[in-house]
């Protein structure tokens, strides 16, 4: 028998062995190959998660010159909130300041901060009003309309008095610790 006879022979004698270890080699290496992409797939969505927090905390964070802008504003809606508390209407000291922290806020903050002061302001301007006209008819009658304003002017002096600015400025204002 010659030699090329018996490799032959041997090969057509292990074709199913090395046929189903080449399928199984096969599958193997599927098998790891759709793990390793699923581990890579895992990567990459961690790291997207990763880039959109970094994105995140970078929209929030100011330089010095606008924290002063932010404080001026709080500073503002501060002390018309304190005059507020302190003096139970809201009086022309406090309309100004509301109105100056509306006015800055609209020209240099971002649209929540805006709105916000816009609310504020709105609600005592209301309130300023009515309390002015109840100042100059100390005369009326006590009827149903005039109970009615009453309610309405404490309905705007408590938007004011449960105001939080805090919680608005807070997420601009705070620094992460390095």
């Amino acid at each position: 028998m010659s030699f090329w006879k018996y490799m032959n022979e041997l090969f057509q004698y292990c074709a199913p062995t090395l046929d189903a270890t080449d399928k199984l080699i096969g599958i193997v290496m599927s098998v790891g190959l759709f793990y390793l992409g699923y581990q890579a797939n895992g990567i990459a969505k961690s790291n997207l998660e990763l880039v959109q927090q970094d994105k995140q905390s970078r929209k929030y964070q100011i330089n010095k010159d606008e924290r002063e802008i932010f404080r001026a504003v709080y500073r503002n809606l501060s002390n018309a909130l304190g005059l507020v508390f302190r003096d139970g209407h809201v009086s022309d000291e406090a309309l100004a300041l509301f109105w100056q922290a509306r006015d800055q806020a609209r020209l240099e903050l971002p649209a929540d901060i805006y709105e916000y002061s816009e609310n504020l302001l709105e609600a005592a301007r209301k309130a300023f009003t009515i309390y002015r006209a109840f100042l100059s008819h100390t005369d009326l009658p006590i009827d149903r309309k005039r109970e009615e304003k009453v309610k309405e002017h404490e309905s705007y002096l408590l938007t004011l008095i449960e105001a939080k600015p805090y919680e608005y400025f807070a997420k601009y204002m705070r620094m992460e610790s390095v």
